[in-house]
């Protein structure tokens, strides 16, 4: 059994935290706008840096690029090619960028599973297997904070509580992949269940030091992409004090919200701009947003036009 369109689609609507996240949003949005201050914003923009905003979003282009490489180690299968695998991490973001619950992850799953006639499910497995890097690039940035001294030192005992119940997890998955429990979940939701584990138990463990490197990299790439812009608004922030608007900023992520993130992006943002003594009156959080959220929309849409094309001909 596996992933088929209708899975992330019927309950799009219906689903509770698309109405919580609508409301987060459209509360953390009214706050920014209500702060904006539109003379200072047009004097300060006639001041940045253009050629940074551009470098900024080439980076991320290349860091898309990047995840698309590491994807590959976690799919391991050489039919599939790295092109279709860069086209699919856009199109993942566009879907996220416009439509809600984040959906996008669904969607670029079957875009590879379809192309390739690979298990959408698997391929869904090895999507929450990038997720699962992402967060150990999230935990390595939380360790460079850890020891500095930005604000206050972050207990250790937190990196290695996460680390505990993330290994424990693990483990459970596995066990239930072997154990007699798998014969009592013979329904769709199990079929499934047990398919997106099987995107865990299929990664080749000699993969761990490239995917790691790559995604030392992606994250590297991030947080120069965040000095790149704050340095086009001569707001001289260190890349510490950069890299730590990009932790809080990736935990608003995990905030329910509308389509692309907005509300919680600027809202998470403007805080940690607070913290630094500068009030965001001027939009530095809405372009820092734009940045990412124009390329990945414009590309993201060209790729999904045209996956869609493919599939209207295959059929």
């Amino acid at each position: 059994m596996i992933l088929d369109k209708n899975f992330f689609l019927k309950k799009t609507i219906y689903n509770k935290s698309f109405y919580i996240g609508l409301i987060i949003s459209l509360l953390l949005l009214s706050s920014y706008i209500d702060n904006f201050n539109n003379e200072i914003f047009l004097n300060v923009l006639s001041d940045v840096k253009i050629y940074n905003l551009l470098l900024a979003s080439l980076l991320l282009m290349f860091a898309v690029y990047l995840r698309a490489l590491r994807w590959k180690y976690l799919i391991h299968n050489n039919c599939v090619h790295n092109n279709d695998l860069y086209k699919g991490q856009l199109i993942g973001y566009f879907i996220n960028n416009v439509l809600p619950l984040r959906i996008g992850e669904l969607a670029k799953a079957y875009y590879i599973g379809n192309k390739y006639n690979i298990s959408k499910s698997f391929i869904f497995g090895t999507v929450i297997l990038e997720r699962i890097f992402d967060f150990f690039g999230l935990i390595l940035i939380l360790i460079i904070l850890g020891n500095s001294t930005l604000f206050f030192d972050i207990p250790k005992i937190l990196f290695f509580t996460v680390l505990f119940l993330f290994l424990f997890g693990f483990l459970f998955l596995f066990f239930l992949k072997n154990n007699r429990f798998k014969n009592f979940l013979k329904s769709k939701i199990g079929t499934v269940f047990f398919s997106i584990i099987d995107g865990y138990s299929k990664f080749k463990f000699n993969n761990i030091l490239p995917v790691s490197t790559l995604t030392i990299a992606i994250w590297s790439i991030y947080i120069l992409e965040v000095f790149l812009v704050q340095n086009a608004f001569n707001l001289n922030l260190t890349i510490l004090q950069t890299t730590f608007i990009l932790f809080i900023s990736s935990l608003a992520m995990i905030v329910p919200s509308i389509p692309g993130n907005f509300g919680t992006f600027e809202g998470s943002v403007s805080f940690s701009l607070s913290l630094f003594g500068i009030f965001d009156d001027f939009g530095f959080s809405f372009i820092l947003h734009l940045v990412s959220y124009i390329p990945y929309t414009v590309f993201g849409f060209i790729y999904c036009f045209q996956g869609i094309k493919f599939l209207l001909i295959k059929k």
